[in-house]
């Protein structure tokens, strides 16, 4: 399969107007994409579980950068969103899990698309509510 059918790309919708913040939103998404491709791609399994790692520790430092900013600049919304964090990271924890459980098998693509999309999703719904805030 061609990667680029694989691939979200960034366009101005996805922008926060923060540089750091849209930096770190990019590198998630190529993050993201490239577990997407490994596990279509049929990669073994101890690639696609290194790069899931990435996704993870890449995500619990992007959720705590930005409700760093969201106590530095007290956006209102701080609580809430850390909420949305904090459910994204236990999602994200329970593919690992499901994951490592099972061998690799076609409902993992489903999966880790599903994960791009409930991260994609919390860019365009949530974090762009931040925009004109900070």
């Amino acid at each position: 399969m061609d990667r680029s059918a694989l691939t979200v790309h960034w366009s101005s919708k996805l922008c926060v107007g923060i540089p750091e913040v849209d930096r770190e939103h990019q590198r998630f998404l190529t993050l993201v994409t490239d577990l997407v491709a490994f596990i279509v791609e049929g990669k073994a399994k101890t690639a696609i579980e290194r790069q899931m790692r990435l996704v993870l520790a890449d995500a619990t430092s992007h959720f705590e950068h930005e409700e760093r900013l969201f106590l530095e600049f007290g956006y209102p919304e701080a609580t809430r969103h850390a909420g949305l964090h904090a459910q994204i990271t236990k999602r994200l924890l329970r593919a690992m899990d499901e994951f490592t459980a099972t061998d690799l098998n076609s409902t993992w693509v489903d999966k880790a698309l599903n994960v791009r999309q409930m991260l994609v999703n919390h860019f365009l719904q949530e974090d762009i509510k931040y925009r004109g805030y900070l």
